[in-house]
């Protein structure tokens, strides 16, 4: 997980991100969260650094939030040497 700040708002970063990470990660949705409104989400705490929207891949999960990123590499575990250049491309990316 990268947690971060920008002066960009989360529509901004998303419309940023979504094109250049949506042919890697073909698998895309909206996360529950996203049902909450904006302002609270900014607000409060304990969300701060909750995703939006997850991309997802064979074994390779991407979630992107206003301000984190996080990765996982789910079933079946591709080693750390293979999952951890996947995870340096998306946060060059971002």
């Amino acid at each position: 997980e990268f947690r971060f700040s920008t002066d960009w708002g989360e529509t901004r970063l998303f419309g940023e991100f979504y094109p250049r990470l949506k042919d890697y990660y073909p698998q895309f949705e909206e996360l529950p969260i996203r049902q909450i409104p904006l302002h609270i989400l900014q607000q409060d705490e304990a969300l701060r650094y909750q995703p939006y929207y997850q991309f997802a891949a064979p074994s390779l999960i991407v979630r992107l939030g206003a301000r984190v990123v996080s990765f996982t590499n789910s079933y079946p575990y591709i080693g750390w040497e293979a999952f951890r250049p996947k995870c340096l491309d998306v946060w060059n990316i971002l």
